[in-house]
C-alpha cells in the first residue's frame, strides 16, 4: 500500500470518527428546505408537554398513511422512525389550548394574521396531487403540538399531517450555525 493511500484511509476514517462523534453528542446537519441550511444542537432531555411555540422539535412521525405516501414519494430520508423514516425537524407553531385555522389562503393561529408562506399545496414539487388537512379550525389538545415552516412554502408538516404528538418528539434543538 502506498503512503498516499494511507494517508487516504486515514483521513478518510478520521473524517467518520470525528462525524460520528459529533452526530453522537447531538449535532444535526439540515439540508432540507423546512429551515436555513447549517448546523443545529439536539438536546435530547425528555420532553414535557411545556413546549413553546418557536422551539425547534425533532420529532417522528406516527406510522400512518399520510406518512407511508410521504415515504414513498421520498419526501423523508431513510432513518430509525417508524416506516424507516428518518426524524424532522420543524418550529412548533401552535401548542395545547391555541387554534390553528386551515383556509385555502393559508393558516392562521389564535385568529391572528395569516402566517407567510402557510397556503397549502395542492401539488408537490413533482406535480403529484398531495392531500392536507380539511380546512377548518381545530384546538389542539393536551400532549400535542402543530408544526409548520414559515421558511419554505414547500415544507412537508401539520398542514399535511396535522398534530404531532408530544411523545413522538426527540429532542429540541438550538441553531448552532446556519446559512440566514
Amino acid at each position: 500500500m502506498t503512503v498516499a493511500v494511507k494517508l487516504f484511509l486515514l483521513g478518510f476514517g478520521g473524517f467518520w470518527l470525528l462525524f460520528l462523534s459529533l452526530f453522537c453528542l447531538g449535532f444535526r446537519i439540515n439540508i432540507s428546505s423546512s429551515l436555513p441550511l447549517g448546523l443545529y444542537q439536539a438536546s435530547f432531555q425528555p420532553v414535557s408537554n411545556t413546549l413553546n411555540r418557536g422551539s425547534l422539535v425533532l420529532f417522528c412521525l406516527p406510522d400512518s398513511s399520510i406518512m407511508r405516501i410521504a415515504n414513498q414519494r421520498s419526501y423523508l430520508g431513510a432513518g430509525a422512525c417508524p416506516g424507516r423514516t428518518l426524524p424532522l425537524l420543524k418550529p412548533v407553531l401552535a401548542v395545547a389550548g391555541d387554534t390553528v385555522s386551515i383556509q385555502a389562503n393559508g393558516v392562521k393561529i389564535n385568529d391572528a394574521a395569516l402566517l407567510p408562506q402557510s397556503q397549502r399545496l395542492s401539488l408537490d414539487s413533482q406535480g403529484r396531487s398531495i392531500q392536507g388537512m380539511p380546512n377548518g379550525v381545530y384546538r389542539v389538545k393536551p400532549g400535542e403540538i402543530w408544526v409548520l415552516s414559515t421558511y419554505s412554502p414547500r415544507s412537508f408538516d401539520s398542514r399535511y399531517f396535522g398534530p404531532v404528538p408530544i411523545q413522538d418528539v426527540q429532542a429540541t434543538v438550538t441553531p448552532i450555525m446556519t446559512g440566514s
